[in-house]
């Protein structure tokens, strides 16, 4: 593989005035989709660039392969393949590749998705194009299913950004504005804070709430990765029907909701803005507690609609999601005893996997 030297003038002479950046991406288990993902990374059209390539302990033939690719590998950029010795977890495997990087500003990506050639070109150009000010960049992107190449949808940005979004806006929507596959983050949101905590696969969630209190999220209205919809990742893929993997989901989503709260504790000054938030946090934490499963119980049709009540009350809701579980609520009733629950949602157009 070929490398970079650090000094300025032993880079390419289009690199010398440009920020050194970090391409990072993140692999668990996903030999079948690995190799189209470090193709992405290889082709990054950005210089000075550093990839490195991180296995979370894989029990397949992932890190081989990234080994391999990286071995291979004779273009512009400075190549890492690592491995850590225990599985992590997103959040921490994040954290445990910050620490190593040398960039400025460090483009994350997932192992079954493919970032666009010019995606950490324009990521770090809006990036240089603010002064460096952005705690946290992220674009649109556009998915597809599984290996159905011809099957893209847009995947646009979240927020109507001709408002502020900012720790205000935070406060009031608990909502968190950044498409995870497409973000890139500077070293602030690692360096002036804690560890992120263990035990977790959400890492964006604390992440944008660092990126917030250090001072602004900002987007590129760009498609500039194509996220892979499988039946289950990290992030999607969570049901009932497998209270196990559900109540890990509902684990992630507590231990990050607790990563935000110490991080404000920390580092949030103005003191209204701080209770409003701890406040917010500690009643979607109760939310959450309240719809773990027993694991060993049946689901019988009564347990079931006795899990959705308790998620209708509970589960913590945006104003994106209260009008879908209303709708959800006001036909689950009639058509309990004829469909299982994935059925009842094809039915009313319910897509969303919480439930």
């Amino acid at each position: 593989m070929k490398t970079m030297s650090d000094t300025s003038e032993e880079m390419p002479d289009n690199a010398t005035d440009r920020p050194l950046v970090t391409f990072a991406l993140f692999a668990y288990n996903q030999e079948d989709y690995i190799r189209e993902a470090v193709e992405g990374a290889f082709a990054q059209t950005y210089e000075p660039l550093e990839i490195i390539l991180s296995d979370d302990c894989s029990s397949d033939r992932t890190f081989e392969i990234m080994q391999e690719m990286a071995a291979a590998y004779e273009g512009p950029h400075e190549v890492i393949a690592r491995r850590n010795e225990v599985n992590y977890g997103t959040a921490q495997h994040v954290y445990a590749v910050s620490k190593v990087m040398n960039g400025d500003l460090i483009v994350v990506a997932a192992g079954d998705d493919i970032s666009l050639p010019r995606r950490t070109e324009l990521l770090t150009s809006a990036w240089v194009s603010k002064e460096k000010k952005p705690s946290a960049i992220y674009s649109g992107a556009i998915a597809f299913e599984c290996d159905d190449v011809g099957s893209y949808t847009n995947v646009p940005l979240r927020h109507n950004w001709s408002n502020k979004v900012d720790l205000k806006w935070f406060a009031k929507n608990m909502t968190n504005p950044i498409v995870a596959p497409t973000a890139a983050y500077g070293r602030g949101v690692f360096e002036k804070f804690p560890p992120l905590f263990g035990g977790s696969v959400i890492e964006d969630g604390p992440l944008c709430v660092r990126s917030f209190i250090l001072g602004e999220i900002l987007p590129v209205d760009e498609q500039l990765v194509k996220i892979r919809k499988l039946p289950q990742t990290a992030g999607t893929g969570y049901c009932i029907q497998d209270p196990q993997r559900w109540n890990n989901f509902l684990r992630s989503r507590i231990i990050s909701q607790f990563n935000q709260m110490s991080d404000i504790v920390l580092a949030l000054d103005d003191s209204n803005l701080k209770a409003q938030i701890l406040k917010n946090l500690n009643k979607n934490i109760r939310g959450l507690s309240a719809c773990v499963l027993e694991p060993s119980r049946n689901l019988s049709k009564t347990y079931k609609l006795q899990i959705f009540l308790r998620l209708l009350l509970n589960y913590p809701k945006t104003s994106k999601t209260i009008l879908q579980q209303l709708s959800f609520a006001s036909t689950f009733c009639l058509l309990l005893k004829q469909r299982s629950i994935e059925d009842i949602k094809k039915k009313i157009g319910y897509s969303n996997a919480k439930l």
